[in-house]
């Protein structure tokens, strides 16, 4: 059997949404293509701008990193006058956080692009760490608390106990804002992520379990709303999980490959596993693009308030486009107490 690409050498993989047999080199093309074609169809960047690609040492944001970087050296006319630098977020996890920093050092050392680093406890004036023992213990919120862990698992990593399920809805919020922060510091009018087709279709399900409609019908754009007039671009949002750790593989790129510790109380989890058990089934490879197409369909069709712009006004504390009084950033910036945290991030009981 010969590569469906050049028709010359061994398949070495089976391409997961195409379930092409391909060469090693036919692979790389293929993803790279891919993410060149997602990036002309929806006008990600234009000619002279500025873009942030934003990276954690992390499989997803490093294969980003690396793909965009090749394909501004390939398609030099169609990058002519952009700008890339790096964006990454501190969060200030104790045992996770720094052995990615240092993975994003030796990337700022192979990639010739300015890397700023945003601080939680210098934005914020306290780490995630701090914020979720808060949130728990309703305890003073400058206490300098470390993580409350359980014992350590199987990796020898301490793992979060059952109380910490609200931390991915703090880091969540104070990560978007502290990307487009970052960005904003480094002269850049976008901020690139490396959120993948599962991610995307993760979101889907998870913005239906909540009922959160607006959020459905925008969740699985490529290009996203403005915040603090920095728009989110997504290059590898048509490219599956399988196929990024593939390149990343045969790549041999460099990326930290520990997951957070707190990953393991998301509610992120469910969707995941059910979507990856669902992609091995025959006919449904391709499941998480159909549910992609399928709510851009559903936004075209809608008439959910999407929170238009007119609706917007400027946060007092930060001047950031709100809908609402203020903004959950600041919000969780001014809180006190933990009851005060919770309802900042509308955290369920």
């Amino acid at each position: 059997m010969s590569c469906e690409g050049c028709g010359n050498k061994t398949p070495m993989i089976k391409h997961a949404m195409t379930l092409k047999r391909l060469c090693k080199e036919c692979f790389f093309r293929e993803v790279e293509e891919e993410v060149q074609r997602t990036v002309e169809k929806h006008s990600l960047v234009r000619p002279g701008e500025s873009i942030a690609l934003g990276v954690s040492g992390g499989k997803d944001s490093s294969v980003m990193l690396h793909i965009m970087h090749n394909l501004r050296l390939r398609y030099r006319a169609f990058y002519d006058g952009v700008r890339f630098a790096m964006v990454a977020v501190n969060e200030g996890i104790q045992g996770y956080r720094d052995e990615s920093l240092a993975c994003l050092q030796r990337l700022h050392k192979k990639y010739p692009y300015e890397l700023k680093i945003v601080d939680f406890e210098e934005r914020y004036g306290r780490t995630l760490d701090q914020i979720v023992n808060t949130a728990n213990g309703d305890s003073s919120i400058h206490e300098s608390v470390p993580l409350k862990v359980d014992l350590e698992d199987d990796t020898g990593r301490p793992q979060p106990t059952a109380k910490t399920t609200t931390a991915c809805s703090f880091c969540g919020i104070l990560r978007r804002n502290s990307l487009s922060h970052g960005s904003l510091q480094v002269h850049c009018t976008k901020v690139a992520t490396g959120h993948n087709a599962d991610d995307n279709a993760e979101t889907v399900l998870l913005n239906l379990i909540r009922g959160d409609a607006a959020k459905l019908v925008r969740c699985s754009e490529p290009l996203s709303d403005l915040d603090q007039g920095v728009a989110r671009i997504k290059p590898l949002c048509h490219i599956s999980q399988r196929d990024i750790v593939m390149y990343a593989y045969l790549q041999r790129l460099d990326f930290f490959s520990v997951e957070c510790p707190y990953a393991t109380t998301a509610l992120r989890g469910k969707p995941r596993s059910f979507l990856t058990s669902l992609c091995t089934k025959p006919g449904y490879s391709d499941v998480t693009l159909r549910i992609m197409r399928s709510t851009r369909k559903l936004r075209l069709k809608t008439t959910c308030d999407t929170r238009r712009l007119t609706d917007l006004h400027l946060c007092p504390s930060c001047q950031s486009p709100v809908s609402t009084t203020r903004c959950q950033c600041c919000d969780i910036r001014m809180a006190k107490t933990g009851e005060e945290l919770r309802r900042a991030a509308k955290c369920r009981p």
